[in-house]
């Protein structure tokens, strides 16, 4: 009974003695938590905030597809004003008239143009169907 008395002394001093060093451990491992906790948090935060500026550039770039169709949209709806204003003057001759010689060079400079901005027009659809 003494011995076993004497181990159990033995042993209470021998944990007695690493008390400190497990205590310092234990507020070690305590503040590394902290830490930790911090950093998520920041982690978070951060992904919070990125999140928020990428769903933001995701809507601008769909906006400016939009932009552009309702562009092309415009450019065409004009072109074909513009045709509807040509249809009656390229109509089937009712007669003799001084002044057809200006008038067919003036309507050949406005086919010219209408032209040349449907081709861009044309160009613009193409680039634009090769993007997306």
């Amino acid at each position: 009974m003494q011995c076993a008395m004497e181990r159990m002394a033995d042993n209470t001093s021998v944990i007695a003695s690493v008390m400190p060093t497990m205590g310092g451990s234990t507020a070690r491992m305590a503040y590394n938590s902290d830490v930790m906790i911090g950093k998520i948090d920041r982690m978070i935060a951060d992904l919070e905030r990125k999140g928020k500026t990428a769903e933001r550039s995701v809507e601008n770039y769909a906006q400016t597809f939009v932009d552009g169709d309702r562009a092309v949209i415009n450019n065409l709806k004009g072109i074909r004003e513009e045709l509807k204003q040509l249809r009656p003057v390229t109509g089937p001759p009712s007669g003799p008239s001084p002044a057809k010689p200006e008038a067919d060079g003036a309507l050949q400079a406005r086919l010219r143009d209408l032209e040349a901005r449907l081709n861009a027009l044309a160009g613009k659809i193409e680039e634009m169907g090769k993007r997306r």
